[in-house]
């Protein structure tokens, strides 16, 4: 199932340190203090049942209040600060963001969570670098397929999965994940990797369709992928 959606981010999104309160009038300033002073946070939201939220104090707004010397009032350190929820489309979020300090993520009908600029960040930096470790497996693949002068066509063609576009010729850039298998197993017994006993059969070809499933989750955006970095660096150790 595709979930281009918020879910993307829910492990990496912020547990919320907020304020519990009934109102406004009864936020108590020493406890404001000592929230910020004791969280690198940059937003308090107020919270009242963890079901609404009453407004978000700043803290930049917050300090400055204090030290202009003139009489405190609450509402002008506040902000305001959208909610989302965990099923809204990731990218109407990423374009909130986008003139947003941050968003409070609602979860199972309470607010839970913050999103940040920083927490996206995170999200898709981990997300590229498993896309990267793919593309790792998938370029030594391909060379040593080339290096190995694996008649890959004549494989493909046995299968009848010599695809042509264009009227071209299907070439080694053009090869489908799942053509990997079909090709180690066609051109297994030609290989040293067999003459030379340097992999079990089974267990390559596990790992490269196990590699293909992952990369198929990455790119229908699977928020539960389950990422198996040992079957990429066990092909990697082979090729």
């Amino acid at each position: 199932m595709n979930l281009f959606n918020n879910k993307f981010l829910e492990d990496f999104s912020i547990n919320l340190i907020y304020y519990n309160a009934e109102d406004l009038i009864d936020i108590n300033l020493e406890k404001v203090n000592h929230i910020f002073k004791t969280n690198d946070i940059s937003y308090i939201p107020i919270l009242k049942r963890q079901t609404e939220c009453l407004g978000v104090i700043s803290r930049k707004k917050y300090f400055f209040s204090l030290l202009s010397n003139e009489v405190f009032d609450i509402k002008s350190v506040i902000v305001q600060m959208q909610e989302i929820s965990l099923e809204n489309p990731l990218d109407k979020t990423l374009l909130k963001l986008k003139d947003e300090p941050g968003l409070l993520l609602r979860i199972d009908g309470k607010i839970k969570k913050f999103i940040s600029p920083r927490v996206v960040s995170n999200a898709f930096a981990s997300y590229s670098k498993k896309f990267m470790m793919i593309e790792k497996v998938e370029f030594a693949i391909r060379k040593f397929i080339q290096n190995n002068k694996i008649d890959f066509i004549k494989i493909l063609k046995e299968k009848n999965l010599d695809k042509k576009s264009l009227n071209k010729q299907k070439e080694i850039d053009d090869l489908f994940f799942f053509d990997y298998g079909i090709i180690f197993n066609g051109a297994w017994e030609d290989l040293d990797l067999y003459k030379k006993k340097l992999a079990d059969k089974k267990m390559f070809l596990s790992s490269i369709s196990k590699i293909g499933q992952i990369r198929n989750d990455l790119l229908h955006f699977r928020y539960n992928l389950e990422f198996e970095k040992k079957h990429i660096e066990d092909i990697l150790k082979i090729i």
